[in-house]
């Protein structure tokens, strides 16, 4: 009984710590937010032809967070798979959910796919920049599917115990409002906005910057309560099961 309540107690301080890496991380993001600098697409232009009569056409580069609207590229927009809706962007998730050869509830991830053409973001002015399609990573995009397919009684999908599956989809409408976090360049002529070095993806958000500072010190701050609670759960039982044994 000891040995189980210390590795019990082991696991809880490691949960716990888990609790406060996710708090430090969501802190390192939302001050990273905060400091970065929020243009819009007529100041970002404003700026590049500065550089360019500076003598520096084609080595122009910014990376801050640009707002406009999303609208669709050269090539028209899309069409979301699920849906049929219009959109300049579009994700679908599809998971498989069935019984395991223990007669358990098991889910089996089968789709997960976005779409990667690039668009145009236009700033009030009418002005506009390119938006790299290829690494975007959409914050509260507009899920417009949501739903759970059954198979057909006596079917092949349903005698392999399959139970149904979960499909879900979002887009990003034409005419959007978004703010969109990248490196502002014009390597390729015009101005495009693409993933900066520090980062893996343009980050598209439908949300204003500080109502996502909030949420992250929101994160933050109930990540960290949980963790601590938890990690004196764990040394109670560890040191107890120490102190008495």
């Amino acid at each position: 009984m000891a040995a189980l309540l210390f590795f019990v107690g082991i696991v809880t301080i490691g949960i716990g710590a888990v609790f406060f890496w996710i708090a430090i991380g969501s802190n390192r993001d939302a001050r990273r937010l905060q400091a970065t600098e929020s243009l819009s697409v007529a100041e970002v232009q404003d700026l590049k032809k500065i550089s360019d009569e500076l003598g520096s056409e084609g080595l122009f580069s910014k990376t801050c967070e640009v707002t406009g609207e999303a609208w669709p590229g050269p090539d028209g927009p899309l069409i979301a798979e699920f849906s049929g809706a219009e959109c300049v962007w579009h994700e679908q998730w599809v998971e498989r959910r069935r019984f395991d050869e223990r007669g358990e509830p098991s889910r089996d991830p089968m789709v997960r796919r976005k779409s990667r053409s690039g668009w145009t973001l236009i700033g009030h002015d009418g002005r506009s920049l390119d938006v790299d399609g290829g690494r975007l990573f959409v914050h509260r995009g507009d899920k417009v599917v949501d739903r759970f397919d059954r198979p057909t009684p006596g079917s092949a999908e349903s005698s392999r115990g399959t139970i149904g599956y979960e499909r879900k989809e979002w887009i990003l409408r034409s005419g959007t409002v978004v703010h969109v976090l990248g490196e502002v360049h014009d390597r390729h002529g015009g101005l495009t906005i693409g993933p900066p070095d520090s980062a893996p993806h343009v980050v598209v958000s439908t949300s204003a910057k500080h109502d996502r500072v909030s949420g992250g010190h929101g994160v933050k701050g109930w990540s960290a309560r949980i963790g601590l609670v938890l990690v004196v759960i764990g040394l109670a039982l560890t040191l107890g099961t120490v102190l008495l044994g």
